[in-house]
């Protein structure tokens, strides 16, 4: 059995294998939408006749997750479209839209970083594209899909004892978890195995791919810090469908609903996406009606107290 030909399993279902120059291009922030550059009313033109437009002016920062990239983890597979580009500026016409990418690959042994090296890189991005005094008042809401979702989760624990970052963390609305192994996955659990054997034959990059395990002491770290964060809003979003592994030739849920769901309350909402598996959940058409599922959870965030609300009233 040559091991290079299932490594492809190791990015947990990713069917497109990143390039050198492909992973080089997706790096940083990229600003897919900027309604506060648009004619007014551009974006309610093409408003569906059942979706009322939200004009919250927020800025919308989303995070793939391993395996993926800044646009690649966007797109439908099918029609191409990026719905953080298409459908979202439609539901939030004066928001402000952007994808942050960093190195995901694990085939890349050269790639060092850790989750604290990528959530700082995070925070310096946000706080470049939130320059001016202007843009530095707008309210944040961050998406997240699987391990982005821990990278959000620990942009904001630091976020949270900084200064420099504390005025974002105070203006942030919520999170949407797309996927989130906030307990680990049992995907990682096989694939962790399988590189270690694969480490036989070539030198591979596992770090990300182990802390990804179920029971993982960094994950329960981080979801423990994060719960001290008490008032952020939270919208859940998981899989219904399992998904296919080619190595396996089975189908597997990546990430079971317990351990997607942070089980929050009444600050948590919580929905799958049908017919959608891991991947799927995170990509939509235009035509989609599983898309008003998300319009409906980003409205949610949008709308809610941010946490400089919560944070004053605590401490008046």
């Amino acid at each position: 059995m040559d091991i290079r030909k299932y490594l492809s399993f190791v990015r947990l279902g990713h069917k497109a294998v990143e390039t050198d120059s492909q992973v080089k291009k997706d790096l940083g922030m990229h600003l897919l939408y900027d309604g506060t550059r648009k004619e007014k009313g551009q974006s309610l033109e093409q408003a569906r006749e059942d979706s009322q437009p939200c004009l919250e002016p927020v800025d919308i920062i989303a995070v793939h997750g391993l395996g993926g990239g800044a646009l690649s983890t966007w797109r439908h597979p099918e029609s191409n479209t990026i719905w953080l580009q298409t459908l979202l500026p439609v539901t939030m016409p004066i928001s402000r839209i952007m994808s942050y990418g960093y190195d995901a690959t694990i085939s890349a042994s050269q790639n060092s970083l850790h989750v604290m090296d990528i959530a700082e890189n995070l925070l310096i991005e946000i706080q470049r594209q939130r320059s001016s005094e202007t843009l530095q008042s707008r309210r944040v809401i961050f998406i997240g899909h699987s391990m982005g979702g821990i990278i959000i989760k620990k942009a904001l624990i630091i976020a949270s004892i900084y200064g420099e970052y504390q005025s974002l963390l105070r203006l942030t609305n919520g999170v949407m978890f797309m996927g989130t192994p906030h307990n680990g996955a049992k995907a990682a659990d096989l694939a962790y195995k399988i590189i270690n054997i694969a480490n036989l034959v070539t030198t591979l990059n596992k770090q990300q791919l182990k802390m990804l395990k179920t029971g993982s002491e960094s994950l329960r770290d981080i979801s423990r810090a994060f719960g001290q964060l008490s008032e952020l809003r939270i919208v859940t979003v998981f899989e219904s469908n399992k998904t296919y592994i080619p190595w396996t030739q089975k189908y597997i849920l990546i990430v079971p609903q317990d351990s997607a769901r942070l089980n929050l309350g009444d600050r948590e909402t919580v929905f799958s996406i049908a017919g959608a598996d891991h991947h799927g959940i995170c990509k939509f058409r235009e035509d989609d009606m599983q898309y008003s599922k998300i319009e409906f959870g980003i409205k949610t965030l949008a709308t809610a107290p941010t946490y400089c609300a919560y944070w004053w009233v605590t401490r008046t």
